[in-house]
């Protein structure tokens, strides 16, 4: 877990979980590849696309990544504010295969997309992958 704050007691008591008290800006240039990445920070939609882009080297082929993408609170049209989130996904499909996006019903200002990279022997490409609805 890369997070400049503290993780909750049981996190840190779970033996499977390493903590580095750092920015993901600032880690990333570690070099180190990883199978999953989560990013649930809380930012502007397009800078955590960017981060997301920029991460993409660190994962291995046919690694997972989730985003979860959080809307502006005031958003002027639904129509508006799903063709945001469509360019947004259309960014991340750019480095990744997209598997799926979806706005959860409890909380309407958040959409989560999840991501693939591709495998190296041609197993997945980017760019593929389901419609936001």
């Amino acid at each position: 877990a890369v997070d400049p704050a503290e993780l909750h007691a049981s996190l840190r008591r779970d033996p499977g979980v390493v903590h580095v008290r750092k920015r993901i800006q600032e880690y990333a240039a570690s070099g180190r590849r990883f199978e999953v990445i989560v990013n649930d920070m809380r930012m502007d939609a397009l800078e955590s696309v960017g981060i997301m882009l920029a991460s993409r080297a660190r994962l291995r082929d046919g690694g997972l990544a989730l985003v979860t993408l959080k809307l502006p609170e005031r958003i002027a049209s639904i129509s508006g504010a799903l063709a945001s989130v469509r360019a947004l996904v259309a960014r991340l499909a750019e480095g990744y295969t997209v598997l799926d996006a979806r706005r959860l019903y409890h909380n309407r200002s958040e959409v989560t997309v999840a991501l693939q990279t591709p495998v190296a022997t041609g197993g997945g490409r980017a760019g593929a992958g389901k419609r936001v609805n």
